[in-house]
């Protein structure tokens, strides 16, 4: 007998291997607000792409034939299947392409459907989609981040940004209530281990033009929300992920290698199953610190020294080329990046910082969690979901973003995970990558959201030893989809 029979009608995909955590259904806790448009679904996809398959699985475009599970017609009827069970009601995907059966199905099912390819000659790109049910777009804006694409002049106007990466800004309100504003974003950073310096500009750039339209709706006294999904192509233990999650980093003392997060200990020097978990602890057991590297870690000589005092001359290069360049919309609506002239380079303090920081939805609800097992008479138990646990039982012996949680063993768990960003243990796995690169991120000036269900990890062991590399027969993408249940508290 299926234990979990009645007690919801959801069915994560792949259904025998993914549930929501904590598992309540979500028709209970919208029972519980004043408003139940104030509970938000979140997805983040990357889809793989048919253009850039070839590359992704190192499989040659002859053999890609025989494997009629790589098919897109096949994939799309997975993924599409796969995304209409989640039923969410913000969706951002990465490495898509323009598909009108693609989009029709989402026009079908009450969604409205943004497209941007990169720039460039890239036909894939961004997009999300949002449920016309439930809100209202206000505005919306694509980001580029290359800035010779306007340029008529055969001049590079910038070392960092001149790269085809893109975001898409979009500005929502719910539909019953005009007060509440959602921006809501979706960005793919550049895919390149040394260069983690353009990623910082790209990351920098894109939190001033959500700033832009954050301060704008603010100055109308309206509440604003923001969520950003995205694949950073950086991991957790990454300098872009702590300026996202902390607001700043010194960039005094880093170089752009080990500030990319594209770990080079990837998979592919990890062959065996046995050693997967060991692997994947490592990962997430070490945080990025910007510490001075060693002289012999630079490649190709790319820093020159001044002095042991003083940051290496060219992070005062690319910190201040991101600095001097800010966006800015136009009379045309667009949001484009452009020089402050005035900016002048005055001293050796390296501090990139944002103008607003963000949570991680997945490590901000495992650690949720984590606490609640510790003590679950705190505040917490107060507090959607934990208030709506039937028996603490319910989080025993589980799995939470990789880690192993329990009522008995708690106090082990915490010692564990104490130096964890208890993000997801990875979200991308091919033959030759198995990183964490995909993430929900969300924010607001009061403090007033709240994330209170995330879509769980498929179980590792499951997809080392019986399923294998992605994409494959069950999963249509080398990344799985996450998604994550948030609630708006500002009237509960």
């Amino acid at each position: 007998m299926d234990q979990n029979k009645g007690k919801h009608q959801e069915k994560p995909f792949p259904f025998n291997i993914r549930n929501w955590l904590p598992n309540i259904d979500q028709n209970e806790i919208k029972s519980k607000l004043k408003n139940p448009n104030k509970l938000i679904r979140v997805i983040n996809y990357n889809l793989l792409c048919d253009s850039l398959l070839p590359a992704s699985t190192h499989i040659k475009e002859h053999e890609l034939s025989k494997l009629p599970y790589l098919n897109w017609e096949i994939r799309r009827e997975k993924i599409l299947s796969e995304l209409n069970e989640i039923n969410g009601d913000l969706i951002g995907f990465e490495e898509i392409e323009r598909d009108e059966k693609f989009i029709e199905n989402f026009i079908k099912n009450d969604y409205d459907f943004i497209f941007k390819p990169r720039t460039g000659n890239h036909s894939e790109g961004c997009a999300f989609a949002f449920k016309k049910s439930k809100f209202n777009l206000i505005e919306i804006y694509g980001l580029n981040f290359n800035m010779n694409i306007n340029n008529d002049t055969n001049k590079n106007m910038s070392e960092i940004f001149n790269r085809d990466n893109i975001s898409i800004i979009g500005v929502l309100n719910l539909i019953d209530d005009n007060n509440t504003i959602i921006i809501f974003s979706v960005t793919h950073l550049l895919f390149n281990k040394n260069r983690g310096d353009i990623k910082l500009g790209q990351i920098y750039q894109l939190f001033q033009g959500i700033n832009l339209l954050k301060e704008k709706y603010e100055k109308d006294n309206k509440s604003v929300y923001i969520f950003l999904t995205s694949d950073l192509n950086s991991i957790p233990k990454s300098g872009v992920y702590k300026l996202i999650t902390q607001g700043e980093l010194n960039c005094n003392f880093i170089n752009h290698y080990d500030v990319s997060g594209q770990d080079p200990n990837n998979l592919q020097y990890v062959k065996t199953p046995e050693k997967i978990r060991a692997f994947l602890l490592k990962q997430i057991t070490t945080t990025f610190k910007g510490e001075k590297p060693k002289k012999d870690s630079y490649k190709n000589n790319y820093y020159n020294q001044n002095d042991n005092n003083l940051p290496l001359d060219q992070n005062i290069k690319w910190y201040n080329e991101i600095c001097r360049i800010h966006p800015v919309i136009n009379e045309k609506k667009e949001m484009n990046l452009e020089y402050n002239n005035s900016y002048k380079y005055k001293d050796y303090d390296l501090i990139l910082k944002l103008p607003f920081l963000m949570n991680s939805a997945y490590s901000k609800m495992a650690i949720s969690i984590r606490d609640f097992l510790s003590n679950p008479q705190s505040d917490l138990s107060k507090k959607i979901p934990f208030n709506l646990l039937k028996d603490i039982k319910e989080l025993d012996n589980i799995e939470v973003n990789g880690v192993k949680m329990g009522v008995k063993e708690i106090k082990k768990t915490i010692e564990f995970s104490k130096n964890l960003t208890m993000d997801l243990p990875f979200t991308v796995y091919s033959s030759n990558t198995i990183m964490t690169l995909d993430y929900i991120f969300f924010s607001s000036s009061k403090n007033d959201i709240s994330v209170v269900r995330i879509l769980s990890h498929p179980d590792i062991f499951k997809i080392v030893f019986d399923i294998g590399f992605m994409p494959n027969n069950i999963f249509p993408s080398d990344h799985f989809s996450i998604a994550a249940d948030f609630i708006i508290e500002n009237d509960k």
